[in-house]
């Protein structure tokens, strides 16, 4: 990513915030309000100095944040069955989160992670949910 430190900076205090507080907090709620402050500081920098990998990175944040938030209202609402997000998914995504942010914060190659995030939004879907009940998408 081709940004000033300065902006480096930004996103990745925000990410240090984030993993902080989701690792405090108690409820899936929480994290998931948590998680859309990375997309969020993402696009401010965006509006300050461009790169296309921004754009990458905040589409993949916001999509992300956006099926797993989707996925668990229904959930909450009980308009889920059968599909579900299991421990295991929670768990994977906050590991991504936390490799990403050290990939930030190296300033080395983000694409494997990015797609990861998507792969495993994918998984809030019908379909995603079906492959990975399957086997066919491995966390």
């Amino acid at each position: 990513m081709n940004i000033t430190e300065n902006n480096r900076k930004l996103i990745l205090d925000e990410f240090e915030y984030v993993l902080e507080s989701i690792a405090m907090a108690e409820s899936m709620e929480e994290k998931l309000y948590l998680l859309s402050a990375l997309h969020g500081a993402v696009n401010r920098v965006m509006n300050i100095e461009f790169d296309s990998d921004l754009i990458f990175l905040h589409h993949a944040l916001s999509t992300t944040h956006a099926a797993f938030s989707a996925r668990y209202d229904a959930m909450k609402n009980k308009k889920a069955f059968p599909l579900h997000i299991t421990k295991e998914i929670f768990d994977k995504l906050f590991l991504l989160i936390s490799k990403l942010y050290d990939c930030l914060k190296n300033n080395s190659e983000i694409d494997e992670i990015l797609k990861g995030l998507i792969v495993l939004a994918y998984t809030t879907t019908g379909n995603g949910y079906y492959l990975y009940q399957k086997g066919l998408i491995r966390l």
